[in-house]
Parts: C-alpha cells; sequence; structure tokens
C-alpha cells in the first residue's frame, strides 16, 4: 500500500505536470484552467486504484455527478 509520504509526491508530481506551461500540448497553451489540488488528488486517487466509480449519475438538465467509493485504510475491503 501507499504511505502518506509516497501519496503527497505522487500529487505533487502529478500537479507539476499537468500544470506545466508552454509546450505544444493544447491542454498546456491556456485551454484549461489549472487542477486544483483536490482535483489531483481526485486524478491520483483514480490513477493508484485508492477509489472505484460507484455511480453515473446524469440528470434532466444534463449535469453528470460522478459517485466514487473507496477507503484510505489498507485493511479495508471496497
Amino acid at each position: 500500500m501507499y504511505t502518506e509520504g509516497d501519496l503527497s509526491s505522487i500529487v505533487k508530481e502529478l500537479l507539476n505536470v499537468l500544470n506545466k506551461p508552454g509546450g505544444t500540448n493544447p491542454v498546456s497553451n491556456g485551454l484549461r484552467k489549472a487542477l486544483s489540488p483536490a482535483q489531483g488528488l481526485v486524478i491520483a486517487g483514480l490513477l493508484l486504484n485508492l477509489f472505484e466509480v460507484n455511480s453515473l449519475l446524469i440528470d434532466k438538465d444534463r449535469a453528470i455527478q460522478i459517485v466514487l467509493v473507496g477507503s484510505l485504510d489498507p485493511g479495508q475491503q471496497r
């Protein structure tokens, strides 16, 4: 399992890569806003398999809600 230090360094590295200015990537050329730390944590949690998608909800106004389930306790099973 990952330690708190591992997760912290992974999130910092992920945010540095995704928020890096310049380059030829249209995403890094100002067509999107920089990621917040909370958004980076969600992405890292999904990539590290700490979360799994429980449900995807689409309402009548076409708004989307994604419900994630996970545990930070290494002994907890999903």
